[in-house]
């Protein structure tokens, strides 16, 4: 990372770096980029464990269907952007719906961390579990897309206090966790998106 830009210690101040072609911000301690904030990269999703039905909904879109009370997973393998400069979180964007008009809903990410040139790819060493929180259904929200984030590192781009750098592996699952709605959770998987920032 870059560590001859001058005036660190101006929190709020964003620069843009020539050399690297990076958006920076300076948060008083450290340059954090602001690289690939918003929208990302699609993710694509693999069957995992007891793999969540692949089914198509009224709209003619391709979903996965988390039954209630059933172990179900998707996997995902993402590679960190070369541009990735660290000490910034990376997050997954995704969208769900419920069919329920009362109870909630609760799909969560693991991720694995898989250092190039460091880690297995059979590692679950660092590992982190998103710490997303239930949507709560109601009849206005019956079958309403609903964007859910992942965090699949924490705030500063470590996962199990280890940093995530350039061209690492995350090997993401996600599945339905404990909730309270009885029918499927539909999840629509080719509109996830990598977030970075």
């Amino acid at each position: 990372f870059p560590v001859t830009i001058a005036g660190l210690g101006n929190a709020g101040r964003v620069i843009y770096t020539s050399d690297t072609k990076q958006t920076l911000l300076d948060d008083g301690s450290i340059w954090k980029s602001l690289g690939g904030g918003g929208g990302g990269s699609a993710i694509v999703w693999q069957d995992g464990v007891n793999a969540p039905l692949i089914s198509q909904d009224t709209a003619l879109n391709q979903v996965r269907l988390f039954q209630s009370g059933l172990t179900q997973t998707i996997v995902a393998a993402i590679k960190v952007p070369n541009t990735y400069y660290g000490q910034t979180q990376i997050k997954a964007s995704i969208l769900l719906y419920s069919p329920d008009s009362s109870g909630t809903v609760l799909l969560r990410s693991v991720s694995t961390l898989i250092r190039k040139g460091t880690d297995a790819i059979t590692s679950t060493t660092n590992q982190r579990t998103s710490t997303n929180s239930a949507l709560t259904q109601s009849a206005p929200l019956v079958n309403v897309p609903r964007q859910v984030t992942l965090d699949l590192t924490d705030t500063n781009g470590n996962i199990n206090g280890v940093a995530v750098s350039a061209d690492d592996l995350i090997l993401v699952s996600i599945s339905r966790q404990t909730d309270t709605a009885t029918s499927d959770i539909v999840f629509l998987e080719k509109t996830s998106e990598l977030v970075i920032g």
